[in-house]
């Protein structure tokens, strides 16, 4: 059951929340001065050239096109007007089109062979 205050929309906003968090390996909350939100709209909405500044400087490979699909998905999920927003399961299922992971893959598994494959595909990507 979900607590009284959720909301799907509420819900799909903080999938946006969460995938600039993931990409850009910043802190929604930090001690600089603007929020994690104001600091990625600027790619959002006057730096698109730049979107890939958004990523975080430690991740050694990205995929463009991939990275594109993100930023359509987390512009879609924090439209201000929350009817405008997606579903869940519309974002993730625009993700998945997108990024070349099959739901198995996705899951981590308890052997000790998953993470070694998982990391040699990292690496691969690379």
């Amino acid at each position: 059951m979900l607590p009284p205050l959720a909301d799907p929309k509420t819900n799909v906003y903080s999938l946006g929340i969460l995938l600039i968090e993931i990409i850009s390996g910043k802190s929604p909350y930090s001690e600089e001065k603007e929020s994690l939100l104001n600091w990625a709209a600027q790619y959002f909405r006057h730096d698109k050239q730049n979107i890939a500044s958004l990523v975080d400087p430690s991740l050694k490979s990205f995929k463009n096109n991939e990275l594109m699909v993100i930023c359509e998905v987390i512009e879609q999920c924090l439209q201000e007007d929350p009817r405008k927003r997606p579903t869940i399961k519309e974002s993730i299922d625009k993700l998945r089109e997108a990024i070349d992971v099959s739901p198995n893959a996705a899951v981590p598994s308890l052997s000790p062979l998953w993470w070694a494959e998982l990391e040699l595909l990292s690496s691969e990507a690379a």
